[in-house]
């Protein structure tokens, strides 16, 4: 899971819950869209 959002706090606390979550991974965090198609790109 790409995990997008303009507020860093949110990412962070959104990987932390989502880190309990056995079946998820968190591959990656971006702030904007374009950032994360970037990464979506070389994943």
């Amino acid at each position: 899971m790409l995990i997008v959002d303009d507020i860093p706090d949110t990412r962070d606390n959104l990987e932390k819950l989502l880190y309990f979550e056995k079946d998820i991974e968190v591959v990656g965090k971006a702030a904007t869209g374009r950032e994360a198609i970037t990464q979506a790109k070389t994943a």
